[in-house]
């Protein structure tokens, strides 16, 4: 999906000229520019490692600047009057200062990450982990003169990400992604006040003299809502630079003579261009039409899923229409999660009663009707997986069948067919996947497949932690690239158009830093195969309410193309002890957070109320916000985990009600977004207060508006009467 001829350019203001610095190659063998006017620098990967390269601006020549400790690399880099600034994630963790000039290096802090130089001035981020999960974070600004250090401000919800940040003699600028605070905000070193400097919602602020730029979005969620505005610390003057545009906007920096830098994305093609303005400019404008046709339907009613630019689309007769995704996880309540439902044996189970399976009708109609999904993501287990240990208790025309049954509910599949280590594609493995695209392809069905995913979570298979950057198994990662390569070409070579992807774990590891390390994976060559060139869309997984920053993160790779939300959503655990305090997220929380869990602000942002922001629901929202409703990100869409509680779960691991007292006992994290109704699988007082047979609890109902555009009418509990054949 890349440029293979990719360089690295500068831009001569004085000569207003374009110059050319390297010719990369791969241009996510690249990442992390940055510059002091003089001197420019960049993250680069030789083999399995990471080095910093120098670029002298005056006489144009290229140098080596320092090489990583070991193989994890650098963080983030900053540089400022000679001096480059970077942190490291593992092993000697901190923040490091290291003169080119004198080869000296020192530490400046044990901790931070997303380092800034400004003015002559360190900021960085800090995270606090408490029980495994980011309980705080906190802005700091060193003066590097006086080695003065300052917190500008924190936040108690530790999954709230910062936007931006910079600086300027006393003054420091920054504002949070939603759920937080999103207007900028300024801090005055002096003082030690901050003041609320903008209108509407703003980010990526950055400041020069007396001048803040930042990119605003100025109401609810229309698509045309986008500005970028210069503000005036002296005067409170606020002026519009890029009046409100279509595209997608972000500031970049404000040059010493004061030249304002932005870029703007187009997000139908994913493409980036950067712009300069004069100070004194405004009334700028940028638009782009959306390439397709709204509202159009095939002949034979549905078309083919594809992917182009930011978006996933369905093919019609004429031309594309967006598809919004609007997944779930469906399971059946008497089977474990991984595959149990689609054996043979569960999909030839019929009758009115739960044992078997018996309510895949039921469930089918709650998914479609009560939820509004358009798409079922499965486990459908290939040879050697669990549930198919000898390749013959999965029937590819018995997944077929299921699919026609979900196409009557206006539902397609997305089929996840791998959960292990087992990084061998044996020729039992390839056949029985080529003989699943060959079954809906013979039957003229291939359009019933949104995607096949070629592993639920690939870094997630080795027994703890991000399995890329396991010491102990050092060749996982180039193994599990070479599995999805022979994956997407199996699939390809069957049908070229049919969508393949692979799923990431993202909090595999506590805290930003973990997460955005794992974000990498998809970046990262290993035996020269990177994961975001095999697939046709990339596709992570969060609970933590984490959907802004992963977003913020894909982006500094330039990625250009869609990005769904592949697992979204967090257990209402029916296990909730008071001594156990990693499960007070675990929890619906009061009514309130069903029906107005989120603070919003007139620009279309916000945050979770004090009595949500901690708990399933809050984290639930601020992910479905970041999933499009403010428009301040373009995922393609996501996939909520699961449909419904699971008893097989309980069964294994707990017993009802004994072990509610029991602060020892092992909980049940596998949650859906309906209750099975049934009192003996719920603790009292318990994280599930909704508890009747297929209700939504708070997070489904908060999903189900997400799926119908927020109409409440649509998520009303309503009586269904069975429908009478003759």
């Amino acid at each position: 999906m890349r440029d293979e001829d990719a360089a690295i350019y500068g831009y001569d203001l004085c000569h207003q000229e374009e110059f050319m610095v390297k010719s990369i190659g791969d241009p996510w063998n690249v990442f992390d520019l940055t510059t002091d006017g003089e001197t420019l620098a960049w993250v680069a990967r030789s083999g399995a490692g990471q080095y910093v390269q120098g670029y002298d601006l005056s006489s144009r020549r290229e140098f080596l600047m320092i090489e990583a400790p070991n193989r994890y690399g650098f963080e983030s880099i900053a540089l400022g009057d000679g001096v480059l600034y970077y942190g490291y994630l593992v092993d000697q963790p901190g923040i490091y200062a290291y003169t080119p000039a004198t080869g000296r290096e020192e530490m400046i802090h044990s901790q931070g990450f997303d380092l800034v130089f400004a003015d002559g001035k360190l900021l960085w981020t800090q995270e606090h982990i408490s029980g495994g999960v980011v309980s705080e974070k906190s802005l700091h600004i060193k003066n590097l003169d006086t080695g003065e250090q300052t917190v500008v401000t924190q936040v108690i919800n530790g999954y709230t990400y910062f936007s931006g940040y910079d600086a300027f003699g006393d003054t420091v600028v920054w504002s949070f992604f939603p759920g937080a605070d999103t207007h900028v905000k300024s801090y005055n070193l002096s003082s030690g006040i901050s003041t609320t400097i903008s209108t509407n919602s703003g980010h990526y602020p950055v400041i020069h003299n007396h001048t803040a730029m930042w990119y605003e979005v100025s109401s609810g969620s229309e698509p045309g809502n986008r500005s970028i505005v210069t503000y005036d610390m002296i005067s409170g003057k606020k002026t519009k630079l890029v009046e409100e545009s279509t595209t997608n906007l972000y500031t970049v920096d404000i040059l010493k003579d004061g030249i304002l830098l932005f870029v703007v994305t187009d997000p139908y093609t994913g493409r980036d261009s950067l712009y300069m303005s004069d100070p004194d400019q405004s009334g700028l404008r940028f638009s782009t039409k959306e390439p397709y046709f709204s509202g159009q339907l095939s002949s034979d009613g549905w078309g083919r899923i594809g992917a182009q630019g930011r978006w996933l689309y369905e093919s019609i007769d004429m031309g594309f229409d967006k598809w919004p995704v609007y997944g779930v996880q469906f399971i059946l309540p008497e089977y474990d999660i991984n595959g149990e439902s689609f054996t043979n044996a569960a999909l030839d189970a019929r009758g009115p009663e739960p044992d078997g399976d018996g309510t895949r009708l039921f469930w089918l109609q709650r998914a479609a009707n009560r939820l509004h999904a358009r798409t079922l993501r499965i486990f459908v287990p290939m040879p050697g997986e669990s549930y198919n240990e000898n390749g013959n208790r999965v029937n590819a025309q018995k997944i077929y069948n299921f699919a026609r049954d979900a196409e009557a509910y206006n539902m397609r599949l997305g089929i996840v067919i791998h959960n292990s280590q087992a990084f061998d594609m044996s020729a039992q493995k390839e056949n029985w996947l080529r003989n699943l695209v060959q079954v809906f392809k013979n039957n003229d069905a291939l359009n019933l497949i949104a995607y096949i995913n070629a592993d639920n979570e690939i870094n997630h298979h080795c027994g703890g932690g991000d399995c890329y950057h396991v010491d102990w198994w050092p060749e996982y990662a180039a193994d599990a690239n070479e599995w999805v390569r022979e994956v997407v070409d199996i699939v390809k070579d069957e049908d070229p158009a049919l969508l393949v992807t692979v799923g990431m774990a993202t909090e595999l590891v506590p805290g930003v830093e973990g997460m955005q390390q794992t974000i990498d994976n998809y970046f990262e060559p290993h035996e020269d195969i990177t994961l975001a060139k095999e697939v046709d869309f990339i596709s992570p997984h969060n609970y933590g309410g984490g959907a802004y920053g992963i977003w913020d993160h894909i982006m500094t790779h330039e990625y250009p193309g869609p990005v769904v939300l592949e697992e979204y959503g967090y257990p209402t655990d029916p296990f909730v002890p008071g001594s156990n305090t990693a499960a007070q997220y675990r929890t619906e929380g009061p009514p309130e957070c069903r029906n107005d869990p989120w603070v919003l602000l007139i620009d279309g942002s916000g945050y979770p109320t004090a009595n949500c922001v901690e708990t399933a629901t809050g984290f639930i929202e601020t992910n479905i916000r970041a999933l499009g409703q403010d428009r301040r990100t373009d995922y393609a869409g996501g996939v909520a985990f699961m449909l419904v509680d699971t008893k097989a779960a309980a069964r294994d691991n707990f017993n009802f009600p004994d072990d509610c007292d029991d602060p020892e006992a092992t909980y049940d994290y596998f949650t859906g977004l309906f209750a099975i109704g049934t009192g003996e699988d719920y603790c009292e007082p318990g994280g599930t207060r909704t508890r009747g047979l297929g209700q939504l609890k708070s997070t489904g109902f908060r999903v189900c508006l997400y799926h119908s555009n927020y109409s409440l009418e649509k998520c009303q509990e309503k009586l269904y009467l069975p429908l009478i054949r003759r």
